[in-house]
């Protein structure tokens, strides 16, 4: 077979070409840090770089979710620990009240103490997280607890709808954050709360100056009590079960990144040998070309 001139440039250019085309993506992988900068560089790798990354960005959401709702947790805690020192001061006055020894006066004086211990209930109870009040169910753009006062009396309303706030902290896994209405003992069907019924009521035995009702009425502050510490509890389990989850996450999602980095990340002292190579075989191949190509008039008159 005839091994023509033209076939001779024809088959240095493609090897030339071919030369530069390796040395490039090479050079790609040393300057981008990435064995693959495209689909056509390695499909498969490609493809498992994007389901490791999908993974990692739906982990990342999920502990967003699950941060916020351990937030949530912490401050219906706060604000429940809150209230069960409010029944416990409530419940040593109903004690002192009960004692039958004290004058109107001084039961006028614990009365008014039990209505500041309405108005400072009511602030625990329209406490927020950013701008959501935690205790009104789905109705988180207002305060759920209403407090009323006129010559009748105190009252206080309730304006929430009693319903479940789920966050997804993993792949089809809810977890209610809110406390349920047994916290506040709430009654569906008046809107009222057991736990400020109780304390309205102890306010108007020690304003009446009524010791024996008082004294009757511990059972029922101590039940009150036990409705939050019960709650408490629930909170506190959820919380210590949030931290757990997000942990384990944090942990896998450091393994993941171990792997995703095995797979796309340039080894740079195997770059660096391959590029070596690859510059040798490019510089040889030119030299060699040089050589075997047909010489010119020019190469004579040097």
């Amino acid at each position: 077979m005839r091994i023509t001139n033209k076939m001779l440039q024809s088959n240095f250019m493609q090897n030339l070409d071919r030369n530069k085309f390796y040395l490039e993506k090479i050079h790609n992988r040393i300057a981008s840090g990435k064995m693959v900068n495209r689909p056509s560089d390695d499909p498969v790798v490609v493809s498992r770089v994007m389901s490791i990354r999908s993974t990692l960005e739906e982990m990342e959401q999920f502990d967003k979710n699950m941060r916020d709702a351990g937030s949530w947790l912490e401050v219906s805690e706060n604000s429940l620990s809150n209230l069960t020192d409010v029944l416990q001061r409530a419940r040593e006055l109903a004690v002192y009240g009960a004692g039958g020894t004290l004058t109107t006066e001084a039961m006028e004086g614990l009365a008014d103490e039990v209505e500041q211990l309405i108005e400072e209930s009511i602030q625990t109870a329209n406490s927020a997280y950013g701008d959501a009040y935690i205790f009104g169910g789905t109705f988180t753009t207002h305060p759920p607890f209403i407090f009323n006062k006129d010559d009748g009396g105190i009252s206080v309303e309730y304006r929430g709808d009693f319903k479940d706030i789920n966050y997804e902290v993993s792949p089809g896994v809810q977890m209610t954050i809110n406390a349920s209405k047994s916290a506040w003992q709430l009654n569906e069907g008046e809107m009222k709360s057991e736990v400020f019924e109780t304390l309205i009521e102890l306010e108007q035995l020690l304003r009446n100056g009524d010791a024996e009702a008082a004294s009757n009425f511990l059972s029922n502050i101590d039940d009150k009590i036990d409705h939050v510490l019960s709650e408490r509890a629930s909170l506190g389990a959820k919380s210590n079960r949030m931290d757990t989850a997000l942990e384990r996450s944090l942990d896998s999602q450091v393994e993941f990144s171990k792997i995703l980095s095995r797979i796309e990340d340039t080894d740079y002292a195997r770059a660096m040998i391959d590029f070596s190579v690859q510059e040798a075989a490019y510089h040889a191949a030119i030299k060699s070309g040089s050589q075997i190509l047909q010489p010119t008039l020019l190469d004579f008159l040097r």
